[in-house]
């Protein structure tokens, strides 16, 4: 992602927030000009509790819109850097939509743990000494690295081969080929 990419996504992301606050200044404006006006009117024709029952009623179901459209349109940001996309607390996160199996995925979770074992001495809380890696964990890293190289390239192709093997089949048969 270059820069332009970054501004661009950034002015996007405030575009929303600020368009809400302009939107809302401009109906408070609004209502101090025109209050005074229709106010009066109001106030004769309705009695004072159910006026302030109907200004609560609407105050309430705008707070109610705002929670959920804030949460609704409210995004993590992360930043891409060394090829990884990073949230604020400096965690990395595997953007696959949902392609990457889980197994894989939170196998990749347990590598940045072993990863933090390995690059920062972390001591244990009970007995103070540095734990540090050991081999089954520098196995389990090449073990997932297999998983990873196997899911990427070696799956596809394998089923790519026998996928053409079957669209010559379904030829020969006088079928349409697999979409």
């Amino acid at each position: 992602m270059d820069i332009k990419d970054r501004i661009r996504e950034s002015i996007i992301s405030k575009a929303g927030g600020s368009l809400a606050i302009l939107v809302g200044f401009l109906l408070i404006w609004i209502a101090k000009k025109i209050a005074p006006i229709v106010l009066p009117v109001i106030q004769q024709k309705l009695p004072a509790d159910v006026l302030v029952s109907i200004i609560l009623t609407s105050l309430l179901l705008n707070l109610i819109f705002l929670v959920i459209f804030w949460l609704f349109y409210k995004k993590q940001e992360f930043r891409l850097k060394y090829g990884i996309y990073w949230d604020k607390n400096k965690n990395p996160h595997c953007h696959d939509d949902g392609k990457l199996p889980s197994i894989l995925h939170d196998s990749l979770d347990a590598i940045r743990n072993i990863g933090n074992f390995a690059a920062h001495p972390i001591k244990s809380e009970s007995t103070g000494e540095i734990i540090e890696v050991e081999d089954g964990e520098a196995e389990w890293n090449l073990d997932v690295l297999e998983a990873l190289f196997d899911y990427y390239f070696v799956q596809p192709t394998a089923l790519e081969k026998k996928r053409e093997a079957l669209n010559k089949k379904l030829k020969e048969a006088g079928k349409p080929p697999l979409k």
